[in-house]
């Protein structure tokens, strides 16, 4: 019996221990962390954040690796706090997606997308410089 419960012990520190709760529909574990609420929004961050993590990455503006560096919890608490009209400002010039030279020209407002200032190409970016 000794020699059993040592194997079993051997066995029950390396594996990941599964509770189940009386009643309890089914479980969702992930890494060996049990998923218990806002369970949604913690299915949408493991399936979505890395994606966008690597699309963000592929943009000139984003260099290789520096997502991890952004604190994602506190852009997301300082939205939440943002007026509605703020968060869309916000997300238009982070975007690149507001009313500069090429979107003007693309939205058929301007015949050409120069920057009125010097004559270059008007991004974002170049608004901001």
């Amino acid at each position: 019996m000794d020699s059993l419960e040592k194997q079993y012990l051997q066995f029950a520190i390396t594996a990941p221990r599964h509770y189940s709760v009386d009643g309890e529909p089914w479980q969702l574990w992930v890494k060996d962390y049990k998923l218990t609420r806002n369970i949604a929004s913690n299915i949408y961050a493991l399936v979505h954040d890395e994606e966008g993590a690597s699309y963000w990455e592929t943009k000139r503006e984003v260099r290789e690796g520096a997502t991890s560096f952004i604190d994602w919890k506190a852009i997301g608490i300082a939205m939440r706090s943002a007026p509605r009209s703020r968060r869309v400002f916000i997300s238009k010039y982070v975007s690149g997606m507001c009313g500069v030279g090429k979107f003007m020209k693309r939205w058929q407002q301007w015949k050409e997308d120069q920057c009125p200032r010097c004559g270059e190409p008007e991004v974002v970016a170049h608004v901001w410089a």
